[in-house]
């Protein structure tokens, strides 16, 4: 499955950033867009298990920050 990141802004973020760390904290996923509200991953190539992930969104006036943990079983 895909796990799609969002940002609680209105309209669209200017930036977006999604980092995704394993347990150990190595960076296993990384990305930047801009001019999006969401952004999807698919996890590939990752053992089952937990991650982390950090998402930082501007939409050039406010900045927002979230993180959490998504789980990939497939």
């Amino acid at each position: 499955g895909e796990v799609t990141f969002g940002f609680d802004g209105t309209g669209i973020a200017t930036t977006m950033t999604v980092t995704v760390y394993d347990l150990a904290g190595a960076i296993v996923y990384q990305t930047t867009q801009t001019d999006v509200s969401e952004i999807t991953w698919d996890g590939a190539g990752l053992a089952n298990g937990a991650y982390i992930y950090v998402i930082t969104a501007t939409d050039g006036t406010n900045t927002f920050d979230g993180n959490g943990t998504v789980f990939i079983n497939r």
